[in-house]
């Protein structure tokens, strides 16, 4: 195996040197590893019997031959750069330490040797050659390529760093997550380098005050041996992370991709927020309609209850007074109806449009003439000052009229005795023309301006003497924004308000539409004396009702039926020259009944008026499309009833007011 050096051998005899040499032999020779030696021409002069049977060779074949004929025949380099590195070592007769690299067996297989030599020298320096050791490794290699393919095949992020946590190995996904990172991803790196480097750089948000508390934090829960959390890397991915302590000390650490999942969670919470915040609106709301519904039935409940006290002593006006109380209260809740209804309509998208070109001007003019009455009672003086030459609106003109019908009543019921309330118009230079409406009543609070659009909300004035159901805003805003134009409001406390609505202006890509008139209902010729009405109605309350409205008028007489069916087989008997008919009716429906009346000869002639609850716009259209000759609905109208029937009859009823 050679000699000694010198300084360890100077002492020693002959026979002592020999027992050294033959204790190195048999170390050699019984241990795991194989020991080589090479002389200054880098033959073999030595292999142990681990290294032959490691290579498959006896001392004959190996013995002698050169490190390049082993180089050539046998060694495959892993990584070029390496061997390049191993070779300059060799050329300057440095010593090498666990260097890996394949050697190919006799059977064409591959086997990982890990190397380490030394060169040795005379004792006047002189190069004598390499002597070291050298280990088969090729299960260990096998091993841990099984183990960093079964890494990689893990479809989270995983890293693993030893006990003295420094980084070891992580898969593909892992660098995925910090593609940056990877040039301080390397072995042996502090798990603490790795997280200051990466909030320095940024690869993951830091959501505390400074980098150092992030890092004392993160360290925490690494040291803790078993966490979890969430946590936002630099592209926006949101990781949930794992780190798990091993049995010799180390930790696994896992990145599961939970971005998805933090997306879904977002989007249930903002689903649940909305929920929630319907839900308080629903319940608002609905407190909000009760309490309006209660104050009407309020004064209609509590002064019928007065008029229905028997022994009551009341006079005619106490009794008439109280007739007037009930009629505005439920005038009032008929409002109120209809409003919810309204808004629902349009909150639900069930409301119809028809957007045309209309003469703004026109309808303002039927708007003032409508208003005009009530603002007279109060004291209220009425100025239009609409530009008849302004081009057409590109709208509804349902939904028109009915905006600034809200606008002009509010206008008049806020106003104060003696005051005005002004309607204008003027062309914009955006192209949209201004509806504008001015009051000179007490104006709005300016701390409550900001209230008032909301529903059911009449700025403090709930308990003021000016009825009110809250939500005439509230829908007008409401439709404003759904006919695609926009509202605002001015408003000084003390001095009044002005409301204004900009509309589109200008040719509408709609042909203009033109009215559908309702059908003309064919006028029978009646005889001089009484009339004949009959009133199909299945409701006993809707029928003594219609019986006391017409104990009032003189000129005609009522017969009832508390079904089609009968009503039909009526007609015979009292030969009506008018039908009221309700239509949703116990058995055959109104519609089948006035489908068999237009059937028959005898009957098709007589006009009917369908008088039902049925109140959208769709019932309507659909009961004057099956051939009523007018639609009205409950709560009934008498003196609508009463002039749509002289309408049809071309006949004027003798209202008997006394009776």
């Amino acid at each position: 195996m050679g000699e000694a050096p010198a300084n360890e051998t100077s002492g020693m005899n002959e026979q002592d040197m020999r027992l050294l040499a033959e204790r190195f032999r048999d170390c050699a020779e019984i241990g795991p590893q194989s020991f080589w030696e090479f002389d200054r021409n880098f033959r073999y002069v030595y292999l142990s019997e681990r290294g032959r049977q490691m290579y498959g060779v006896t001392n004959e074949q190996i013995i002698g031959g050169t490190r390049d004929e082993m180089v050539r025949d046998q060694i495959v380099p892993i990584d070029p750069e390496e061997w390049r590195r191993h070779e300059d070592d060799i050329k300057n007769r440095r010593p090498f330490r666990n260097f890996h690299y394949i050697r190919r067996r006799s059977d064409g297989s591959d086997m990982h040797i890990l190397t380490s030599g030394k060169p040795f020298f005379d004792g006047e320096g002189t190069f004598c050659g390499y002597r070291g050791v050298s280990v088969d490794i090729t299960e260990q290699v096998t091993a841990e390529t099984r183990m960093r393919a079964a890494i990689e095949a893990i479809e989270d992020g995983f890293a693993y760093f030893d006990a003295d946590e420094r980084f070891v190995m992580c898969n593909s996904k892992y660098l995925d997550f910090y593609p940056e990172a990877g040039k301080i991803l390397l072995p042996g790196t502090t798990f603490e380098d790795i997280v200051r480097n990466g909030v320095t750089r940024g690869f993951v948000v830091n959501t505390t005050p400074g980098i150092e508390e992030y890092v004392a934090a993160r360290m925490r829960r690494f040291r803790a041996g078993d966490a979890t959390f969430d946590g936002q890397i630099a592209d926006g991915r949101w990781l949930r992370v794992q780190d798990r302590r091993t049995p010799d000390g180390g930790t696994a650490s896992f990145r599961v991709d939970i971005t998805d999942l933090k997306r879904r969670e977002a989007t249930l919470m903002r689903e649940r927020e909305q929920s929630d915040a319907a839900n308080r609106a629903k319940t608002e709301f609905l407190s909000s309609v009760s309490h309006e519904l209660r104050t009407p039935m309020n004064a209609i409940l509590g002064f019928g209850q007065l008029l229905e006290q028997k022994g009551a002593q009341l006079s005619p006006e106490k009794i008439s007074g109280f007739a007037r109380h009930i009629v505005r209260s439920g005038q009032h809740l008929l409002d109120l109806i209809g409003d919810v209804l309204e808004l629902s309509k349009i909150e639900s998208c069930h409301a119809t449009m028809k957007i045309e070109n209309v003469a703004a001007a026109s309808l303002i003019g039927d708007c003032v003439e409508m208003i005009e009455g009530r603002a007279s009672e109060v004291g209220v003086t009425l100025i239009d000052r609409s530009d008849r030459a302004l081009p057409p609106l590109i709208t509804d003109s349902g939904r028109f009229r009915q905006i600034v019908l809200n606008l002009l009543s509010n206008a008049v019921k806020y106003n104060r005795p003696g005051g005005s309330v002004t309607i204008a118009t003027h062309a914009l230079d955006d192209g949209k023309v201004r509806v504008s409406v001015t009051d000179t009543g007490e104006g709005i609070p300016t701390d409550r301006q900001g209230q008032i659009f909301e529903p059911f909300n009449r700025l403090g004035r709930e308990a003021g003497k000016i009825e009110g159901t809250g939500i005439g805003l509230y829908l007008t805003q409401r439709l404003v924004e759904w006919l695609g134009a926009t509202i605002g409001f001015s408003s000084e406390p003390g001095t009044g308000s002005t409301f204004w609505v900009d509309f589109p202006a200008g040719q509408s890509a709609h042909e203009v539409a033109k009215p559908v008139p309702a059908p003309a209902a064919t006028q029978v010729p009646v005889a001089d004396g009484q009339v004949t009405v009959l009133y199909i109605e299945d409701n006993p309350l809707h029928r003594l009702l219609m019986e006391e409205i017409f104990a009032n008028i003189g000129t005609m007489t009522l017969q009832t039926a508390d079904s089609a069916e009968r009503g039909l087989a009526l007609i015979e008997e009292c030969g009506p020259s008018l039908i009221l008919m309700d239509i949703d009716l116990p058995g055959m429906s109104g519609f089948e009944a006035l489908k068999r009346l237009k059937a028959r000869p005898a009957t098709a002639s007589i006009p009917v008026i369908a008088l039902t609850a049925g109140a959208a716009d769709h019932d309507v259209d659909r009961g004057l499309a099956a051939g009523f000759g007018d639609y009205l609905t409950k709560p009934v109208e008498i003196g609508r009833l009463i002039a749509a029937i002289e309408r049809l009859l071309g006949v004027v009823a003798a209202v008997q007011a006394g009776k």
